[in-house]
């Protein structure tokens, strides 16, 4: 029973398998036609996803192609503005510019005019190939201008000095120019331009010249006296015995001691009576009587002891006239109110205008000559003209 039961198994699993092979060979191939469907199912798919993203990829890069193009245009459009308005062009030639995606970009350099230079270990220049350079490529660079050297240069002036001694005057201003003529001490001359050396150009007897600043004088220099005439040597003759000595003359007596009166000026070989008007009275004093002169500014009344300035002053025409024939060094004696008597001696002679102000150096005098500064001294004022004013100080020596 047993070996036919398994026979009777083994028939139906045989006739069960042939029944089911096509089947499973049907179903096994029917699944293999799906997946090679579902595969070029799937590859269709991809290949429509990897077109469709190539496209959007090229549509992306032509945006962005077109964009550049417009930011470029618009760059330069600025740039075309920028130099329009701007006096330096820039190095770069905007032709050669490209779109970012372009597949040449050409760049752009500036020249360089200079030329660096190097040196070796013992200091010597080499240029750019490496060689030395010889002494024909090496340019001095020239020499800056110098300035002019003594450069004279002239200033108009106008007015007058006094030779302090005899004065030579040249055709130039220095001494290596030729003498013209030889101007005597004391002689007056009138300067007309001044030279930065020192020099000035003087008109004197009809001519001019120039000589050197420094030997004139704003004050009045005396002439010299004339040299006596020389003594003929006297003819050689044999001594003779000598006389007999004449007898002693007695020594004559000292002379007396000059007597002064009181308020007095002595000035020139003058006596000149004065009043001590001030400020306040002294100008309608010498107005009206032109033989008197009377003081002004300083103290208003002369001690010849007080230690201070005292100016006077007087009429020229006029008693004070006397003023134009003295000169520096001369002396003047002042009594006060008992007749004691002050000596003083001139130190200086010049002008002034109606303002205090000296014409030759522009310097203002006012105070100096009307303030009771100073210490003893005496200032002497009186006209030259409508414009001008002749001034004396004098010092106390006695």
């Amino acid at each position: 029973m047993k070996s036919l039961l398994r026979f009777t198994t083994m028939l139906l699993l045989l006739f069960g398998v042939g029944i089911m092979a096509p089947k499973m060979i049907e179903a096994a191939m029917i699944a293999q036609s799906d997946s090679r469907q579902s595969d070029s199912t799937v590859s269709s798919a991809a290949a429509d996803v990897q077109k469709k993203t190539v496209l959007e990829d090229m549509d992306i890069r032509k945006e962005k192609l077109l964009s550049y193009q417009s930011e470029d245009k618009q760059t330069a459009d600025q740039a075309e503005d920028i130099r329009e308005n701007f006096p330096i062009k820039s190095a770069v030639d905007e032709s050669t510019i490209q779109a970012p995606d372009s597949t040449s970009i050409i760049e752009t350099t500036s020249s360089v005019d200079t030329v660096s230079t190097s040196v070796d270990k013992n200091g010597q220049s080499i240029d750019a190939s490496g060689s030395k350079p010889t002494e024909e490529t090496i340019k001095e660079e020239p020499a800056a201008e110098k300035p002019a050297q003594n450069l004279i240069t002239y200033k108009n002036v106008s007015y007058t000095r006094w030779v302090t001694t005899p004065l030579n005057m040249r055709k130039g201003p220095g001494t290596e120019h030729a003498v013209l003529i030889s101007i005597p001490m004391g002689e007056e001359v009138k300067v007309t331009k001044l030279a930065n050396n020192g020099w000035a150009e003087v008109a004197y007897s009809g001519k001019t010249g120039f000589v050197s600043g420094k030997y004139l004088s704003e004050s009045i220099v005396r002439k010299p006296a004339p040299a006596p005439e020389e003594k003929k040597d006297a003819p050689e003759t044999r001594p003779v015995e000598p006389a007999p000595a004449p007898a002693p003359t007695p020594e004559p007596a000292p002379a007396p001691k000059p007597s002064y009166e009181a308020y007095k000026m002595y000035i020139g070989g003058k006596a000149i009576t004065y009043k001590n008007g001030g400020q306040s009275d002294g100008q309608r004093i010498i107005d009206g009587n032109s033989s008197v002169i009377s003081t002004w500014g300083g103290a208003a009344t002369y001690s010849g002891t007080d230690g201070k300035n005292t100016h006077f002053i007087g009429h020229n025409p006029g008693v004070f006239s006397v003023m134009f024939n003295v000169s520096t060094g001369n002396k003047i004696v002042v009594t006060d109110a008992k007749g004691s008597p002050t000596t003083y001696k001139i130190t200086r002679i010049f002008k002034v205008d109606d303002y205090g102000v000296n014409p030759s150096d522009g310097e203002n005098y006012y105070n100096y000559l009307t303030s009771t500064r100073g210490g003893e001294v005496i200032t002497l004022q009186t006209c030259i003209n409508s414009n001008l004013n002749l001034i004396i100080r004098a010092d106390k020596i006695s």
